[in-house]
């Protein structure tokens, strides 16, 4: 199981890596073409013998480079943002226990690297513990996350993020009576990408881990209540598509 994950995380790691030198080598194409472009014009309003000319010229580069300025800042600006997307998660102990997921997170970008957001949402995974079955377990985690992005182009912004708060919990079907203490503290860290294929509008990435605080479950079996402490952490993988407003 352990082997799976570390190799999942090792095609995610690969995949994010070749899309960010793909970016950033696009990025310094743009910059290089540029930056030429800039030194022909400047030689040329060297060699014009009109001032009036030179001065047109140059009103038309800074427009130019104003506007281009302007469409970088609508992606990667300050603001609200929401993203709700699908997660496959596993448990990082046991494969039985896999499900699903459905996060939905509020955010404000306070500028174009940090951000600042509130997670929550519903998770169900499959409930086993010792051979016994309890059933399903339903997550609802209450977050308060940091994501650490870096654009490397207009379009593409790679980030990690971590977070902390309560996980609560609930359960349904199962083979007998079962409990579960409701709520504990717990974490996550990730790392994924958003994609913009508009100013407002990008695709989601991410995947990672969530660390919670064993639970204690208690179940009736046979007459005897037993009572034992059950291991939630999960790895996941996820998208989604994220709003900005």
């Amino acid at each position: 199981m352990k082997h799976r994950i570390l190799q999942s995380f090792l095609f995610i790691g690969l995949f994010i890596t070749a899309l960010t030198l793909a970016a950033y080598a696009q990025t310094e194409r743009r910059t290089t073409t540029t930056r030429t472009t800039t030194a022909d014009n400047a030689l040329a309003d060297d060699l014009n013998t009109t001032s009036s000319s030179a001065r047109r010229t140059t009103g038309y580069n800074n427009t130019a480079n104003n506007n281009v300025s302007r469409d970088k800042d609508t992606v990667n600006d300050r603001g609200g943002y929401g993203v709700i997307s699908g997660n496959y998660e596993l448990d990082y102990e046991d494969e039985n226990n896999g499900g699903f997921g459905i996060p939905v997170k509020l955010g404000y970008d306070v500028n174009e690297y940090l951000g600042l957001e509130f997670e929550t949402g519903w998770h169900v995974h499959d409930f086993e513990e010792a051979g016994r079955d309890f059933g399903h377990l339903h997550i609802v985690p209450l977050l308060v996350n940091v994501p650490l992005r870096y654009p490397v182009s207009e379009r593409f912004v790679p980030y990690i993020v971590g977070g902390t708060g309560v996980f609560l919990f609930g359960t349904s079907g199962g083979d007998n009576d079962t409990d579960i203490r409701n709520g504990t503290w717990g974490f996550k860290t990730g790392a994924g990408f958003d994609y913009y294929v508009n100013d407002n509008t990008a695709i989601n990435f991410e995947s990672g881990f969530f660390f919670v605080n064993d639970p204690k479950v208690s179940q009736t079996v046979g007459g005897t209540r037993v009572t034992t402490e059950s291991d939630v952490d999960s790895w996941y993988i996820g998208s989604g598509l994220k709003f900005k407003f």
